[in-house]
């Protein structure tokens, strides 16, 4: 719609073919937001990175990593200081906890760990499987890739740090006395929250980045 907008197709002077080329390649990169696609094919491309035999001439190789880099966009907030990272996984928590109200009162459902707020106090544990499962194993690929990456991965280690320790006070205070878990402020859950693919839901594993995790099938949630 905005291409088609009036001074807005910056793409006008490509020819038919081309053109048609770059929207196969637009969607293509949309679709690899989908964590789905994305556990599909990571370890392939980790396999060919780690071997040494990524080589970036070769069509479908250029192709795999793009996508990873989409995935690695998506995922971008548990790269950033502890602190913008911390409120994202508030956000994409609270948007959960609403989706899990309504299972439990509109579908008479218990809602997975991460849809659950009487499991909130949680959080923390979810957030490091998260970074464990997801999080580390693209970017130190990335990294071996370009090394110039590798502050994105030190910043993911630091927030990783954080989430243990408000892992460990929670499971080491007396339960009340434990500490409570983060609130999102009021004005969260709103449409720049992100949805979980199955495979997630199914694990009990909490996204904490803020994942644009496109599904082509599963429960309805906003995407980010």
């Amino acid at each position: 719609m905005i291409l088609q907008s009036e001074g807005h197709n910056i793409f006008s002077n490509l020819s038919s073919r081309e053109y048609s080329d770059l929207m196969q390649l637009l969607k293509q990169s949309i679709l690899a937001t989908d964590l789905t696609l994305y556990f599909e094919n990571r370890n392939t491309f980790f396999e060919l990175v780690n071997n040494g035999e990524y080589n970036w001439n070769v069509k479908a190789h250029r192709d795999m990593c793009r996508s990873m880099l989409m995935t690695a966009c998506d995922l971008g907030a548990v790269t950033k200081p502890w602190e913008i990272s911390r409120k994202v996984a508030e956000l994409v928590t609270n948007e959960f906890f609403e989706q899990g109200d309504r299972e439990r009162s509109e579908l008479k459902l218990t809602p997975s760990a991460i849809f659950d707020r009487n499991r909130k106090d949680e959080l923390p544990g979810l957030q490091m499987e998260w970074i464990d499962g997801i999080c580390s194993p693209l970017y130190e690929t990335l990294v071996k890739l370009n090394p110039k990456l590798q502050p994105m991965l030190d910043t993911i280690q630091v927030n990783r740090s954080k989430w243990e320790e408000l892992n460990n006070e929670r499971q080491c205070a007396p339960p009340s006395e434990a500490p409570p878990p983060p609130q999102a402020p009021p004005h969260c859950g709103g449409e720049n929250t992100a949805p979980c693919s199955p495979p997630l839901v199914d694990a009990g594993i909490a996204p904490c980045c803020g994942a644009a995790t496109h599904m082509a099938a599963g429960p309805s949630r906003p995407a980010s």
